[in-house]
């Protein structure tokens, strides 16, 4: 009963590594089953630059996520630029974006439908608000 026991515990251990790290093969790569649950942060995002010398920037900032990775940019009126170094973790987003030769740095706080931070070039920085695009599918 005993030698039973020994093999039986780690056994268990196993299993119970293996069915914590479950994965879903989707196309080529496996994706982690926590990607399909709603993620707050996917999605495309109204943002304004407030306060700069020109008046405030108006912009989208779209989120997307690849695997444990997320992948973003910034858009507005003259063109589209990757978001490089993108994180987010605990509702902290980081990273940078390269504007008319200047690495743009961008950090701030997620909040529900809301993010609040700054984006900024060496000792200059501005406020950076953005609200989440509610995603409406037509009933036609």
């Amino acid at each position: 009963m005993k030698s039973t026991l020994r093999l039986l515990i780690p056994l268990l251990a196993l299993i119970s590594v293996f069915s914590a790290c479950h994965t879903t093969k989707s196309g080529n790569a496996l994706v982690p089953r926590a990607v399909f649950l709603d993620d707050p942060y996917i999605g495309d995002w109204d943002f304004v630059i407030k306060d700069m010398p020109s008046g405030d920037a108006k912009g989208i900032l779209y989120i997307e996520r690849e695997g444990y990775a997320y992948r973003g940019s910034v858009a507005v009126d003259n063109g589209e630029t990757d978001i490089n170094k993108l994180s987010i973790e605990e509702s902290r987003m980081r990273g940078y974006f390269k504007y008319k030769g200047f690495k743009v740095n961008v950090k701030g706080v997620f909040e529900g439908d809301t993010f609040e931070g700054k984006v900024g070039v060496t000792l200059i920085s501005y406020p950076f608000v953005a609200t989440k695009r509610n995603a409406s599918v037509s009933a036609d």
